[in-house]
This record gives C-alpha cells, structure tokens and sequence, in this order.
C-alpha cells in the first residue's frame, strides 16, 4: 500500500444496515444459545422416541410438540428483540440517521456531521470487525460505529480500506479473507 493512504466518503447509515449489524454481531456473542436451543429438542426429541411405549404416532407427537414449539417461540422472540432494540435506537438516536462524512487514515478514523465530530486513532479502537455488508469499529466490547461497504462504491475502495485497518490494527481486525490482486 501506497504511503499516505486516505479513503474519504460521505454516507448516511440506514436502518437496515444499522440492524443487520446489531443482529450479526448479537448472533455471533450468543452462538452458543443456538446451540442449545437446537441441542436440547434433539435430545429431547430422540429420548421421546427411544423411551416411548407406545406406538402411537399421535401420543409420541404430543410428546415432542411443546419440545419443538418453546425453541421455536424463544428463537423468534429473540429476533424480535434485537428489531425492537434496534429500531428504538434508530428512530432515538438522530447521529445515527444523519449523513456523515469519514476519513480513514493512517492517522486513524474521523467522523462528521452538521451536529457533531471525532477523531479516532487506531489506538483507541478495541476491534474492528468486518460483515458482508459493513465494517464495525468498537471502541469498547458494547459500543461500535456501523460503517455500510456499500458507501464505499467499489470492491477497490472496500480491499484498500482492509489493507488500511489490518495494518495499523493487526490482530485486532478481523477481516475477511480476501487479498488484492
């Protein structure tokens, strides 16, 4: 990478962009729930059939129903929650909704807005953490910036900016596995 790399764009983060990440990153904290949910109703499902005494197919279905239905309910509930949580903080939240301008760096991140600027050097950033749609900065393990690719306007654009974080942040980003050619 050529010395003096800055990557400058304006964008403004749309709700879905905003979810998908808050859902990505949920899902990817709590993998362990989901297996779990998906364990448990298989044991319990084989147990039923196993230890069953009659060969009803009615009796063995009441059996199993509410061990297919409360992962199911809890699944969806989850879901529903982190839409809720995330549509609450976006409709809230007016920094997240308005166009800001970035620059990366080799200085670091800085944001602005009509409302409001920061300045970040890589330092200061706990991880970066890279989606099929956005680029998440953390600044402590709960609080991160949502960066959509999409504003980027190109895979080049997208590919430099990997090259930047992985170089100043090392083992702290976690990017995808995709090289320059």
């Amino acid at each position: 990478m050529e010395a003096g790399t800055r990557i400058e764009v304006d964008c403004e983060l749309e709700f879905r962009d905003f979810y998908h990440a808050l859902r990505w990153y949920s899902l990817r904290r709590l993998w362990w729930l989901y297996c779990i949910l998906i364990g448990l109703p298989t044991v319990a499902i084989l147990s039923t059939f196993r230890n069953s005494d009659s060969d009803q197919p009615s009796s063995r279905l009441e059996a199993v129903l509410p061990t297919l239905v409360v992962p199911i309910l809890l699944v969806g509930l989850y879901y529903w929650s982190i839409y809720r949580n995330a549509r609450r903080q976006f409709k809230t939240n007016s920094l997240l909704r308005e166009r800001r301008h970035y620059v990366f760096s080799e200085e670091g991140l800085e944001t602005s807005s009509p409302s409001s600027s920061s300045k970040l050097a890589w330092a200061v950033l706990h991880k970066i953490l890279e989606t099929s749609e956005s680029f998440l900065f953390f600044t402590s393990n709960v609080v991160m910036v949502v960066f959509p690719k999409g504003a980027l306007g190109s895979e080049e654009r997208i590919q430099a900016l990997r090259v930047l974080i992985r170089q100043q942040l090392g083992p702290k980003a976690k990017m995808k596995k995709r090289q320059a050619e």
